[in-house]
């Protein structure tokens, strides 16, 4: 009887060695097809990040571009700022000239009125002596 149950448990024993070197084996399996897809998802990772470094660098790029034509830019405004500020004077100088120079002709249009005024009384004395003088012939 000791042997039937040594027997037994030899048998026993070998069939959970065969289930635990199959689930071994199944694990294996596993690990590896798990391995497989690490590694497949390391290099399309790899891949994903090398396109969006190489594009950061593409837009850095740009940017940095963007960055020397915006101060361009810039310089030409700051120019052009000063460039109006010296229209706008001689603006202000030209229209203090012109205030002056109407000042001026319309002192001399008060003058050529009062000219013409007293050269129209002193035709119509010129008028009235011709008259007097040839009435006197």
């Amino acid at each position: 009887m000791v042997a039937v149950v040594g027997e037994r448990r030899v048998a026993l024993e070998n069939k959970i060695f065969g289930m635990m070197e199959k689930m071994y084996m199944e694990m294996q399996k596993g690990f590896e097809k798990v391995n497989r897809d690490i590694a497949r998802l390391e290099h399309d990772h790899g891949e994903k990040l090398a396109a969006l470094f190489d594009e950061q660098k593409a837009m850095r790029e740009i940017l940095d571009d963007h960055s020397v034509r915006l101060s361009e830019v810039n310089k030409t405004l700051d120019d052009h700022s000063v460039q109006l500020s010296e229209v706008n004077k001689t603006l202000n100088d030209h229209s203090v000239q012109l205030s002056e120079v109407n000042e001026t002709l319309d002192d001399h249009t008060g003058r050529l009125s009062r000219i013409e005024s007293k050269l129209e009384t002193h035709d119509i004395k010129i008028h009235v002596l011709d008259k007097t003088k040839a009435n006197a012939e």
